[in-house]
């Protein structure tokens, strides 16, 4: 290299070492170029750098929006669904405890009650429409129709969304009801462009690639009328990203390519063939020849004595992998998966590490933040697109955006519980011996229901006998006392006290021995 060319090379690199020297060697500028290069190392990023955007010409919003993600996005995140199955797990885990079971649907009040029992009357007012009451029947029943299966098209369609970012279910009505006959969960990767009105901004429809465009070029679009649309994350982060959402995989897929590498090639590979070292033999007799070198390595087996008169010098080579290194890399990898997902670790089989006490916290914490949160949005979703809509139009208000009627309808979900059966009978018990609630209550929590019946009876008959008892003694304090029952006073305060000793007694057997059926339950639980 001439002082010339390395001139103009160093003129073209940054230099950042400082020599007292004059030496413009070769090292000297790659150690420039390469410290210069880590210093603006970034990390592979999925968002675009720019996003155009078609814009209007009688207003500057846009028309159309962007999506966030290309094909090689997409397909990298189902392929990380598909194949991870830690990722999976913590979609589907997550999803079936923000739905849990079937949700029902309930009557609630359109307007908002600073008072309570203002609330409270509205309430009742609302329950006691027949009206009302009808078109939410009716619509509960349409839920659980084989066709539309409300429950688990809407499970796969926030699974989607989780992934995507996005998803759609296509409500298919019927042209002489105008009531729904099926539903359809659209393939979140064939949604297309999302059309957006240019000065509202509100959400129109979206194109769906396996429709056909037709002669107009617009048949592929789905309006919104026809669509219960979900987004993940849609706060318009990225420019021209609105109504697309974002995914929840995006964080979480470099960690399961790297980990997926791991399990797929390197484990493999260290099982396959890097198990033991290998040896190099360096024949020093320049008389043996290659075929005879080659039956000398043939006859080698691991593990077993070898005998031989050449001239050899042998060198034992190590290129075992340290697995151990490797397991714990790719347990980070899992854990760390977790976090970004929001899914408890011991949810996902890390039950060593985690204890009843700090494991119920972290699920109350889990339910009160994580699950609640997702359960708003999803009700957000579906009640303004799916529940109202056919709830407005069983009653033939058609209006309800201007003028909102005073009812609406709302999707509850089934509470979760993280308690145990004991800790739910040890409640219910502190309940009843205060006489806040019945017996019956707390053979229904502690799951003997059978025992409902006989219990009724043994408290009715005790009732009976304290009325009897009570009777009597009404009876007694009524009648004026005659020379006889004067003289028998002692004996008749004595049978007196022995009647009642004898139903304080009988009382009392009949407390312990339910007692009794509830300390036998309680010990059954505690065995399970």
């Amino acid at each position: 290299m001439t002082s010339a060319s390395a001139t103009r090379r160093t003129k073209k690199v940054p230099t950042l070492l400082t020599p007292d020297t004059n030496d413009d060697s070769m090292a000297l500028v790659v150690a420039n170029y390469l410290r210069l290069a880590s210093k603006n190392r970034k990390p592979a990023t999925m968002v675009p750098r720019t996003a155009a955007v078609r814009r209007s010409t009688a207003t500057n919003y846009p028309v159309t929006t962007k999506p966030p993600y290309n094909n090689v996005s997409l397909d990298r995140f189902e392929d990380a669904f598909r194949s991870d199955k830690l990722i999976q797990n913590g979609i589907v885990k997550r999803t079936e405890l923000v739905l849990g079971k079937h949700g029902k649907i309930v009557l609630d009040t359109t307007e908002e009650f600073d008072d309570q029992d203002d609330r409270i009357d509205a309430l009742n007012k609302i329950q006691d429409n027949e009206e009302y009451q009808n078109a939410r029947k009716k619509i509960q029943q349409l839920l659980t129709q084989q066709s539309i299966d409300f429950h688990n098209k809407m499970k796969a369609a926030v699974i989607q969304c989780k992934i995507y970012g996005r998803a759609a279910i296509e409500i298919v009505s019927s042209q002489e009801t105008g009531l729904p006959t099926s539903l359809h969960v659209l393939n979140s990767k064939r949604i297309g462009n999302v059309e957006i009105d240019p000065i509202t901004w509100q959400f129109l429809g979206c194109h769906y690639l396996d429709l056909q465009k037709g002669p107009s070029g617009m048949d592929d679009i789905l309006s919104a009328d026809q669509l219960i649309y979900f987004t993940n994350r849609d706060f318009h982060v990225s420019p021209g990203s609105l109504y697309y959402g974002l995914s929840e995989l995006e964080g979480v897929i470099d960690g399961s390519d790297s980990k997926r590498i791991a399990k797929q090639e390197d484990i493999k590979e260290i099982m396959k063939s890097n198990w033991a070292p290998f040896l190099i033999m360096k024949f020093i007799n320049p008389n043996v020849s290659v075929a005879q070198m080659q039956e000398i390595v043939s006859g080698l087996q691991p593990g077993l004595p070898f005998a031989h008169k050449q001239d050899i010098d042998t060198q034992a080579i190590d290129l075992t992998g340290d697995l151990s290194k490797l397991t714990e890399a790719i347990d980070f990898l899992n854990r760390e998966s977790m976090r970004e997902l929001g899914v408890p670790a011991f949810l996902a089989g890390y039950e060593q590490i985690a204890n009843y006490a700090n494991s119920q916290q972290v699920l109350l914490a889990f339910k009160e933040i994580e699950l609640d949160a997702d359960r708003t949005w999803v009700k957000d979703t579906i009640q303004p697109q799916w529940l109202n809509k056919l709830f407005y139009k069983l009653l033939g208000i058609e209006d309800y955006e201007e003028n909102p009627p005073e009812a609406k309808l709302t999707y509850e979900f089934q509470d979760i519980t993280f308690e145990t059966n004991l800790d739910k009978v040890n409640a219910s018990l502190l309940l009843f011996d205060r006489q806040l609630i019945s017996g019956e209550k707390v053979l229904r929590v502690a799951g003997y229901e059978d025992e409902i019946e006989e219990y009724k009876l043994r408290k009715e008959e005790i009732e009976e006998q304290q009325k009897q008892f009570l009777e009597k003694q009404q009876q007694m304090m009524k009648q004026p006392p005659s020379e006889e029952q004067e003289d028998d006073g002692k004996e008749s305060d004595y049978n007196t006290t022995r009647v009642n000793e004898q139903i304080s007694t009988t009382y009392r057997k009949r407390q312990a021995s339910l007692y009794k059926k509830f300390e036998d339950t309680l010990d059954a639980i505690k065995d399970d």
